[in-house]
């Protein structure tokens, strides 16, 4: 505890203090009433009341100069510290960054920037807060899959999103978003276009350097949509 915290640990005692530095002044003036001829009992010299009585009111001043200065102490420089417990000069830890959650869409793509967007097709604007969309590969010859990679660095435990496949001309098509978890075999997930219920995913991604998403389609012209997709924090 530093030399400030030991003075606001002093300040609790400053009632007190004060009382006793109030009631030793008062006794002096009466004692001293005639200071230059004093009950005998009490000093041989006026010179000693004198210094007796300064020292007592530098007492009360010196202790009254410690308690404004531990007032305005840090933490107390707009009315005090709120109820705040904490000895003034201890420095507050910073917030953990334990548990909280990430979304996909704010870190930055490692690879397949130009296969991902936040825009959604025309259609289903507004529906989603937080999408991520990848357009489905339009020639199954020469662009069977569309991927974009991102960069875990082993910071995450969980991955969840929900999967929504979407196409302007409704059909009963398949879109399937696969995920690939460093060199591990991939896990895939279905959608069917027009299917009432969307797709939940919820994956392990402990000690994961990378994630891979990678897509297929049935119809070129779909797309797939992961709403909320998140990552949760060690």
């Amino acid at each position: 505890m530093g030399k400030r915290a030991n003075i606001a640990q002093m300040s609790r005692w400053w009632p007190a203090l004060a009382a006793v530095a109030v009631v030793v002044v008062t006794a002096l003036i009466g004692l001293l009433g005639n200071w230059w001829k004093p009950p005998p009992w009490v000093a041989r010299s006026p010179r000693t009341h004198r210094v007796v009585f300064a020292a007592a009111l530098a007492v009360l001043v010196g202790l009254t100069l410690v308690q404004v200065l531990v007032l305005q102490g840090p933490g107390n420089a707009n009315g005090g510290n709120g109820g705040n417990t904490q000895s003034p000069g201890t420095r507050t830890a910073a917030p953990s960054q334990s548990g909280y959650d990430v979304f996909l869409g704010d870190l930055p793509p490692k690879l397949g920037t130009s296969n991902v967007t936040q825009v959604l097709p025309h259609g289903l604007e507004g529906r989603y807060s937080r999408p991520l969309v990848v357009a489905c590969p339009t020639d199954p010859a020469t662009d069977r899959v569309r991927d974009v990679t991102y960069s875990l660095a082993k910071r995450y435990i969980g991955f969840h999103a929900t999967l929504h496949g979407f196409n302007p001309t409704p059909d009963e098509s398949l879109v399937q978003v696969t995920l690939f978890l460093d060199k591990q075999d991939g896990r895939a997930f279905r959608f069917a276009i027009g299917q009432p219920q969307d797709v939940d995913i919820d994956v392990d991604v402990t000690d994961v350097d990378d994630l891979r998403i990678e897509v297929g389609c049935q119809n070129p012209s779909a797309s797939a949509i992961l709403i909320d997709p998140e990552l949760h924090h060690r």
